[in-house]
């Protein structure tokens, strides 16, 4: 459900000394009402909003593949290198535009093979 617009006679009937900023915090809330929706209407609330940790970064899947998701609005490409992959930028890419979540899925193996030789 929208969440409704601050009538700006509200700031004043809290406090009179906030008249003169009266329109600047209608704008700020009209800001914070714009996010607040986006993230209800998106990702079903606060509540599911704050448990990006669970989607985000390495996972293991359901059937033990390795699962990496990053928020990345709008690349070009995209690379994940680190020891694993031996520093080659190929290991790892997502050569799609115009994407928002940029996920990629491996088999654990390689994981076992890289904490093995720690």
């Amino acid at each position: 459900m929208p969440t409704q617009p601050l009538d700006p006679k509200t700031v004043i009937q809290l406090d009179g000394y906030l008249e003169p900023n009266a329109p600047a915090i209608v704008h700020r809330h009209d800001a914070f009402r714009k996010w607040k929706d986006t993230i209800e209407q998106h990702e079903g609330g606060y509540d599911n909003f704050t448990k990006g940790y669970l989607k985000f970064g390495f996972n293991i899947g359901s059937n033990g593949e390795v699962v990496y998701r990053e928020w990345a609005p709008n690349p070009k490409e995209a690379y994940l290198i680190g020891d694993f992959s031996e520093f080659l930028f190929d290991f790892f890419f997502w050569p799609r535009e115009n994407i928002t979540i940029a996920e990629c899925f491996t088999s654990i193996s390689w994981l076992n093979d890289f904490l093995d030789d720690r």
